[in-house]
C-alpha cells in the first residue's frame, strides 16, 4: 500500500544515487513521490530489497567447564537473519580476540567441537561467523580445563645402606593440574 502524500518528506536531487543503511529485515521498498511543474504526480515503488546490519548470534550449548577432563566438547549453534558464509574456530589460552587469520578450521552449524589435546585450565574456544551481508561475530566461550599432562615423577627418599628387618621410604608425587587421582605402589 502506498504511503500517504504527506509521508514523503525527504527531498532527493533527480539522477541522485539513494542509500539505506539502516535497519534489518526482508522487504524493504523504496516509494518516490514525483511531482511535473504543473503538479502531476506519480508515485513509484522499488522491488523488495533486504537489509541486515546485525551479527550473527553464537550459542555454546556447554559454555565452559571447570571439571578436568582429558577431552572437553560443546555443541555450537549460530543463527542469523541472512545466510551464514563462514563458520570457522580455534582453541586458544586467551580471551583476547585472535586475528581473523587464525580461524583455519570450519565447522558444521549446530555441530559438536572437541579439543583433545593439551594442558591447562584455560582452553577457550573462539568462534567466528560472518554472515552474507558481511557481518561478522567473533566471540568465545568460558574456560574449559583440560588435562593431558601425566603427574610428575614421583620421589622416593630414604635408602636404607645397612641390612635390616624392615625399609622405610618415603614417597611423594604431584599433578599440578588434575591433581592425582591414585598413587599404586609395588615393591
Amino acid at each position: 500500500t502506498s504511503p500517504a502524500d504527506t509521508e514523503f518528506t525527504t527531498e532527493f536531487t533527480n539522477g541522485a544515487t539513494l542509500t539505506k543503511a539502516t535497519g534489518t529485515g526482508k522487504n524493504w521498498y523504496l516509494w518516490v513521490y514525483a511531482t511535473d511543474s504543473l503538479g502531476n504526480v506519480s508515485k513509484t515503488i522499488s522491488g523488495a530489497f533486504y537489509i541486515d546490519n546485525t551479527v550473527p548470534s553464537v550459542t555454546f550449548g556447554t559454555n565452559g567447564s571447570t571439571t578436568w577432563a582429558k577431552s572437553q566438547s560443546t555443541k555450537v549453534t549460530v543463527t542469523d537473519d541472512s545466510t551464514l558464509t563462514d563458520l570457522k574456530y580455534v582453541w586458544t589460552q586467551s580471551t583476547t580476540a585472535p586475528a581473523d587469520s587464525s580461524f583455519t578450521t570450519t565447522f558444521t552449524n549446530g555441530g559438536t567441537i572437541t579439543k583433545n589435546t593439551g594442558t591447562g585450565n584455560d582452553w577457550y574456544l573462539w568462534i567466528y561467523a560472518k554472515d552474507s551481508a558481511g557481518n561478522i561475530k567473533k566471540i568465545n566461550s568460558g574456560a574449559f580445563y583440560i588435562d593431558n599432562t601425566a603427574p610428575s615423577s614421583c620421589t622416593i627418599t630414604g635408602n636404607p645402606t645397612a641390612w635390616a628387618k624392615s625399609a622405610t621410604l618415603s614417597v611423594a608425587g604431584a599433578d599440578a593440574n588434575s591433581g592425582l587421582a591414585s598413587s599404586p605402589y609395588s615393591w
